[in-house]
This record gives C-alpha cells, sequence and structure tokens, in this order.
C-alpha cells in the first residue's frame, strides 16, 4: 500500500521462529511476527527490514501477497515485475487486491482452523475450489495475463469484515441473494476479520473495477476453473420462495468469436449438471413436467447473470479476464495484424450470445413416496 509522501508501506507477517515446535499445545495457534517499513520500493524495503531483524528474510515460502486497492487503482506493473524477477518469490503465490489498507488486511487474517499462518494462506485461498465466490488468482497468472495481448489480469478481491463495514451494509443488503456480497460487505456476525470474495478486475496494471461473488462464478465457469458450487433459483411453484441447486459443468465452455462490421460477436455454450438440494412438504419432486419447468427457470437466471458479468467486463470495465480473445487471435495471420486490430480497445464493442444445457436431477436425498 501507499505510504506517506507516495512511498510504499511494506508489511510483511511470517510465523514467529520455534513457535511451532515443543512445548506448546497442538491446537494453538503459532503466534506470528509483523513488520512494516516506509520505503521507496519493495526490493530497498526489504533490504531496510533485513538490517533490522535478526534473520535474513528469505520469500521462498511466500504463500500470499497483499496489496491495497488504493496502490491497484494507481498501476502496479513495477511492483509485479520486481516480484516475478526475484528468484525467491514462487510464482504459485496467490494475489489478493484489499478493499482495506493491505496491513489491515495481513493484522486481521485470523487462522481460526489453522495453527500455521502459511497454512492458513494456502487453504484460504483454495475456496473458490467448492464456492465459486472468489479465484485462486497466482502472481505467475497476474504477470501471464498482464503481458499477453489477448488478456487482461484479475485478483482475488479481499477486504477486512469490521463492526463498521456490517452496520454500513446491514440496510444497503437487506434482502439481497447471497451470492451478490463481495469482500467488506459479507452479513458475517464476526469481530474484524479478513475476508476473500469477488473479484478485483484490472485493465493493463491498473485495478478498473470489482466483481461480486456470482460474478465470479460465472467467470469461472467460463473459463473452466470450476469444480461445483450452490445457487438460488426463483421457485416456479411457489411465490417468495427459492430452489436451492448444487452446479458443476458437465463440458468445458465453448467459445465461438466472429467479426461483424468490425464488433466482435461472441458466442458462449455452457452445459451443467444441476441437482436440488432443497425441498419442503409442498415440493413437487421431478416429474417430466416439473423438471421443464425448473430447467427454465435455472436457464433464465444463469442467462441473466452470465450476460450482466460479460457485458459489465467488456462494456463497463473494458478488460478480457476470460481471456476470449484467444478465441479471434487465430483468424489472423500476422502478430502486426492483430495488433492493429488492438482487442483490448475493442473488447468494449462486443455482443453476446449465451446457450445453457442444464441438466437437472433431484439430490437422490429425499424421494416422494
Amino acid at each position: 500500500m501507499y505510504g506517506k509522501d507516495n512511498r510504499l508501506n511494506l508489511t510483511l507477517q511470517f510465523t514467529k521462529p520455534n513457535s511451532s515446535g515443543e512445548g506448546g499445545s497442538s491446537g494453538e495457534t503459532a503466534p506470528s511476527v509483523i513488520d512494516s517499513v516506509e520505503c521507496s520500493s519493495i526490493d530497498s524495503g526489504l533490504t531496510l527490514l533485513n538490517s533490522y531483524v535478526s534473520k535474513e528474510i528469505n520469500l521462498s515460502h511466500c504463500k500470499v501477497i497483499v496489496i491495497s486497492s488504493e496502490l491497484a487503482a494507481r498501476g502496479i506493473s513495477k511492483e509485479i515485475y520486481s516480484l516475478m524477477n526475484n528468484v525467491q518469490v514462487r510464482p504459485d503465490s496467490n494475489i489478493i487486491i484489499s478493499r482495506s489498507l493491505a496491513k489491515d488486511y495481513i493484522e486481521n487474517a485470523i487462522p481460526s482452523l489453522e495453527n500455521l499462518v502459511a497454512k492458513f494462506y494456502e487453504v484460504y485461498t483454495q475456496a473458490s475450489e467448492y464456492t465459486g465466490y472468489s479465484v485462486n488468482t497466482t502472481i505467475g497468472e497476474f504477470f501471464n495475463n498482464l503481458t499477453d495481448s489477448y488478456y487482461e489480469p484479475s485478483a482475488i478481491l479481499g477486504g477486512v469484515n469490521s463492526p463498521s463495514t456490517q452496520l454500513s451494509n446491514s440496510s444497503s443488503n437487506s434482502g439481497n441473494n447471497d451470492s451478490t456480497y463481495k469482500a467488506e460487505d459479507t452479513p458475517f456476525d464476526v469481530k474484524n476479520t479478513a475476508e476473500n470474495m469477488g473479484i478485483a478486475v484490472f485493465h493493463s496494471d491498473k485495478l478498473v473495477g470489482e466483481l461480486n461473488a456470482i460474478d465470479s462464478v460465472a467467470h469461472l465457469i467460463t473459463t473452466n476453473k470450476l469444480d461445483y458450487t450452490t445457487i438460488s433459483i426463483d421457485n416456479p411453484y411457489k411465490d417468495s420462495d427459492t430452489i436451492d441447486l448444487r452446479i458443476e459443468p458437465q463440458r468445458k465452455t465453448k467459445i465461438k468469436v466472429d467479426l461483424v462490421n468490425g464488433s466482435p460477436y461472441i458466442t458462449l455454450d455452457y452445459s451443467l449438471t444441476a441437482k436440488i438440494i432443497s425441498a419442503n412438504e409442498d415440493f413437487k419432486f421431478l416429474s417430466a413436467d416439473e423438471n421443464t419447468n425448473i430447467t427454465r427457470v435455472a436457464n433464465q437466471y444463469l442467462e441473466t447473470i452470465f450476460l450482466e458479468y460479460l457485458y459489465k467486463t467488456s462494456m463497463e470495465l473494458n478488460s478480457d479476464i476470460s481471456g476470449i480473445g484467444k478465441y479471434l487471435i487465430g483468424q489472423y495471420t500476422t502478430v502486426k495484424d492483430w495488433t492493429n486490430y488492438n482487442w483490448s480497445e475493442n473488447f468494449k464493442n462486443s455482443i453476446f450470445h449465451v446457450n445453457f444445457d442444464t441438466n437437472i436431477t433431484s439430490s437422490y436425498i429425499v424421494k416422494e413416496t
């Protein structure tokens, strides 16, 4: 994050030496050390901290890199290149853009179910695999997308859930679907705690916007990175009621890009399987007619949220974080022709058409007798 006079405030967190060894309870969380320094660059900050701590800092076991949204909005190519040029930093380290100060995020990252803070960060950032509500972006992926001509970078969206954010969001988010939240907007009743939800969207090296949890689901399915998640759709048989579906991709998303008068016309075909995981005494179990109605409602809902995601990233943010441009680049015979088309600027003119093939079944836990 930025410190005073536009200098960086570099904060490092590491487990206190010997804190996880003998003499402590196996259920106790190992204490960590957090040090900060004002510096002109990451490398100079590490040198300053090395002159202060009793051991040389080694980043070979770095799990996450947290950058404040304030710094990200100004551009972070210098920091990304410096980190990638450091042989100690592994390319599979996750990158988080925090809506709060990066130091506040780190100080409030509490490993409640893990003893080691390193293990906590490793598991914490993998929640996207079974929720779909965030992404699992590494600095290596971010760097590759930053240097590609048909991809824009994105990162995990983080923040600190505090009593003040809970109070400010309690009224504005009342009645919202659970999947419309993003970091710092969630309804968790906890003390100050770091959390990840949503996606930080970049155009080149600058943060240009944020996506919420359901946008993240659309992104992960479009890019074939989702295992499974849960969505809620309207119950066609009962007003003001919903049906929960556990969805997972059945086949990879098919994407086709054509140019119509110079504008991209993009067709996306999605194939999903879904199981009904909610039920009540009035629920109509799956005859052919009920299955058809629920499938229709599910496809309409999915079409709405996916089109919102696609047009938000293209028209509003002009950021191809899904890498759709790679399905067009093959139509150009030379790098010069592709460069002259300028995909990063033409993406905002895209027109989208989405098709959903959703196969819905019951959960098989409760059956009609």
